[in-house]
């Protein structure tokens, strides 16, 4: 979870929050990782939460490809 944001009103307080956070799928390949990072994005989509961003990067130090992603959940309280 990268990021909580409340949402308020004058009649209470916190009705509703957006919760922010980050996938990310380590693969020592980048076709591996990004067909594993579809996978998890399915399943989220399935879920009706949807990815805002994405991204490949490579990890010198760690020697693997990481594919990242970005989503965002609405849930009234």
């Amino acid at each position: 979870r990268v990021a909580t944001e409340f949402f308020n009103t004058i009649h209470a307080p916190a009705v509703a929050h957006r919760a922010t956070f980050e996938v990310v799928v380590l693969e020592r390949g980048r076709t591996a990782a990004e067909a594993v990072a579809d996978l998890a994005q399915a399943a989220l989509r399935a879920a009706r939460i949807y990815v805002s961003d994405r991204r490949a990067e490579f990890d010198a130090a760690a020697d693997r490809w990481a594919v990242t992603f970005s989503a965002a959940v609405f849930v009234n309280s």
